[in-house]
Parts: structure tokens; sequence; C-alpha cells
């Protein structure tokens, strides 16, 4: 039997009890003379009047309104919790963002510097090759000077790599 059965059988026993104007629920005395029981059961039964299971019954489910107020609040709490390690860790990729790019900016200065020390070395290569006849009818170093034909190659391959658009 669950509490709301229970509840209605008290309740209707109470609106029995006002409609043939009992004022009170079965004494002890009442009991042990309709049942023949001992006295330990007639005093049982009269302590449980309808009004005392009522109030058991309130009790018990305000003790279970607490306890999912409670599973509330603990749900609160472990969402509050979530969201601070979350916060958290969210701060900590900033941060990290903040390094990374600070260390991209560095390599970028790094990569101009470098793009800038091929340029000048290229020019300084196809400078000397003009003066001293080594480029062919395109004004590239001929293939007659391999080595610094190779230079060259490889500057123009080293610039095109990395290239930004």
């Amino acid at each position: 039997m669950d509490n709301s059965e229970l509840k209605a059988l008290a309740e209707a026993a109470i609106e029995q009890s006002d409609n043939i104007g009992e004022a009170a629920w079965y004494t002890a005395d009442c009991l042990q003379h309709l049942l023949s029981a001992g006295a330990p059961d007639a005093e049982f039964i009269a302590a449980t009047n309808p009004a005392v299971v009522l109030g058991l019954i309130a009790k018990l489910d305000e003790a279970n309104k607490r306890i999912m107020d409670l599973l509330s609040v603990a749900g609160v709490f472990s969402a509050v919790t979530e969201r601070d390690t979350l916060k958290a860790e969210n701060a900590q990729l900033k941060k990290q963002e903040i390094e990374l790019k600070a260390e991209a900016e560095q390599l970028k200065a790094e990569c101009e510097g470098l793009r800038a020390a091929l340029t000048a070395s290229r020019d300084f290569v196809m400078h000397e090759a003009e003066v001293r006849g080594f480029l062919d009818e395109h004004d590239k170093v001929s293939h007659r000077h391999p080595k610094r034909k190779e230079l060259i190659d490889s500057i123009d391959a080293a610039m095109g790599k990395g290239e930004l658009s």
C-alpha cells in the first residue's frame, strides 16, 4: 500500500467519524472488546489513528521534498563546479593562445630577417655573375657555372617556400 492509498483511507476514516458523530478514534478499551485482542495490539491500533497516519505521511512528504531540494542543490553545486573547472581551462587556453601568438610573431620576424638575408645573397650572386659574364641570354646563371646556378636555384626554392598569400 502506498502513501496515497493510506492517506485516502485515513481521510475516509476521519470523514466517517465526523458523519457518525464520534469525537475521537477508537480507544484501547473499546478495541479490546471488539477484537478480543490483548492490550498491546489494542493500544497500537488506537495510537495509529487517522490523524497520526496523516501526520506521518505529511512528515514523509516533507522529508522527500527536502531530499529532492538537496539533490537539486547538489546538482547545482555540480554544475557550478563544472563551470568553474571550464572557466579555469578556458583561462589556461587563452594564456596558451597569447603565448602562441607571441611565438608566431617572433617566428614571423625571424622569417622576414632570413628572407631579407636570402634576397641580399641572391642579389649579390646575380650581380657578381652579371659582372663576370656568367649569365645566359635569359639573364639567368648559365648552366656552365653549376655551383652558382645551384646556389641561385636553392635560394629561389627557399624563397618560394612558406610564402604568405
